[in-house]
């Protein structure tokens, strides 16, 4: 039974990699002109955001938000989240409509047809290098000085035992206290179990309805440096305890 499983899951992961590769083919010449083009970045953002919802439908994806605050529209924040799987990017770009920027691993921007997200519009962060490490997130704050909001997965990478935790980096609770943005804390419940990025031939992957929570604005008016640790440990033991509070961990 897990093998035929596992069959179905497959064929699953395949067409859904099929879509995204056909879609992004068709799209691509106008995210060459939106993305490449600062002026343009807002309306790249929207054609983002409607590729993401052709995905949604195209694969069966979809998702329901437990628990959302009100965010302004006006404000920008720093958006972090567990990170166990690529939908978390689909549907991140679908939950929020405030101008973000993902910040992402660098091995991304090597990846043909989807490296175009990374020349220019969203930026690259290469985990091994402080200095390069610095240079992205002092580009990330000159985003935030033009308007957008940034979206960091502070694991810094899918973890191999998601959805158990990775410990958190310190650099989006950094830029947060830097530019005294809120912090929103964001859960993703089930989209490891929807599209695992562990083994190819396994199971993990599936259409289906991904529940997400998402947690009041954690402010940072008022904090500096001393603050880092603590700011870091709030948000880390609020994911943790929600995955624990709907028994995922």
């Amino acid at each position: 039974m897990l093998f035929l499983q596992k069959i179905v899951a497959t064929a699953w992961k395949i067409y859904f990699l099929i879509c995204l590769i056909v879609t992004l083919i068709l799209l691509y010449p106008i995210y060459r002109i939106l993305l490449m083009n600062e002026k343009y970045f807002r309306i790249g953002f929207q054609l983002c955001r409607f590729h993401s919802l052709i995905m949604q439908i195209l694969g069966g994806v979809y998702y329901t938000v437990i628990k959302k605050p009100k965010l302004s529209p006006e404000k920008k924040y720093i958006i972090v989240s567990n990170h166990t799987s690529y939908l978390d990017i689909i549907l991140t770009t679908r939950i929020f409509s405030n101008y973000f920027l993902f910040m992402g691993k660098k091995e991304l921007g090597k990846v043909p047809l989807f490296n175009i997200f990374f020349k220019k519009f969203n930026i690259l962060v290469d985990r091994n290098s402080i200095s390069a490490s610095h240079k992205a997130f002092v580009e990330a704050a000159k985003r935030i000085d033009l308007g957008a909001s940034m979206v960091i997965f502070p694991e810094g990478t899918i973890p191999h035992h998601a959805p158990k935790l990775k410990s958190f980096k310190s650099g989006a609770f950094r830029l947060a206290i830097d530019k005294q943005l809120d912090v929103v804390p964001v859960v993703f419940l089930d989209s490891w179990k929807m599209l695992a990025d562990k083994k190819f031939f396994s199971h993990l992957a599936r259409p289906g309805i991904a529940r997400v929570i998402i947690h009041e604005p954690i402010s940072t008016k008022g904090m500096n440096e001393n603050d880092l640790l603590f700011l870091q440990n709030l948000v880390y033991h609020q994911v943790e305890d929600t995955l624990k509070e709907y028994k995922i961990i």
